[in-house]
């Protein structure tokens, strides 16, 4: 292990820092989390119907090991600092992975992909988070999250849409496989693009270039007019991921677009 790795693995990040990666497309800064949760509340606050959060990603990995008992959690909530950890008086719409028939995270597996490494994650799950109280159900597949190595620079591509229904929140989520394992990488303005485009909550999935949403559906959640009314309106984003020294979180682009 050389000196640089070793003050990698024992170094410990005290809070988000701002990197920078070059992909085809230009360089692109990231905010990198370890064991943190990042939020913001928007400036149109509960002023929509339908509403939709994305973002770009990559990981760094320790080595070729699995990262277990890992959770990447992404969504909206009551509160720019009332985050998916700290949720006992709040309100949280949105996504979990892996699904490991849990709430509590799994294992990101790691796969070589032929000089392009990328982890898959078993399943997305859209859940409510009402004052600490988890509810949901999960999508079947395998989504992937590529690491910061390989000969291509990458990011995957993640998103979740929220349509307020009558007294009803529907949550949409999926991600993107296609290029991950292969080299090719999701380019920005294919994200942005995509960000506009589609129906998720309505039953249809956008495509990022030629790479169409996987892993991907909707559930709806009862009651959401009462527990806005109890817990705050849901007028924050928030990305969350759980791991500790050695493996981070790359958030390339965080966008929201609202519909309605």
């Amino acid at each position: 292990m050389d000196i640089l790795e070793q003050y990698r693995r024992q170094r410990i990040k005290t809070m988000a820092e701002i990197i920078s990666q070059t992909f085809a497309d230009g360089a692109n800064l990231a905010l990198q989390l370890q064991n943190e949760e990042w939020g913001r509340e928007f400036a149109i606050g509960s002023d929509w119907t339908r509403i939709r959060l994305g973002f770009m990603a990559n990981l760094i990995p320790d080595g070729t090991a699995n990262i277990t008992s890992a959770q990447l959690r992404f969504g909206f909530s009551s509160s720019s600092s009332m985050h998916f950890g700290s949720q006992s008086a709040g309100l949280f719409y949105g996504a979990l992975m892996p699904n490991s028939g849990t709430y509590t995270g799994g294992t990101f597996t790691y796969n070589a992909g032929g000089g392009e490494p990328y982890f898959t994650a078993g399943g997305i799950y859209r859940v409510r988070s009402l004052a600490g109280t988890l509810s949901g159900a999960g999508s079947a597949g395998s989504p992937y999250i590529a690491t910061n190595t390989g000969t291509t620079a990458r990011r995957s591509v993640f998103m979740v849409e929220l349509l307020k229904s009558g007294t009803s929140m529907i949550v949409g989520a999926g991600s993107f496989n296609g290029g991950t394992g292969s080299g090719t990488d999701h380019t920005l303005a294919e994200f942005r693009s995509a960000m506009t485009t589609s129906d998720l909550t309505g039953g249809t999935a956008p495509t990022v270039g030629s790479d169409a949403m996987q892993n991907w559906g909707t559930s709806t959640f009862t009651n959401h007019d009462t527990n806005a009314a109890t817990h705050g309106e849901t007028d924050s984003v928030h990305i969350g991921f759980n791991k500790g020294l050695v493996e981070f979180l790359n958030i390339f682009a965080v966008e929201v677009y609202r519909f309605a």
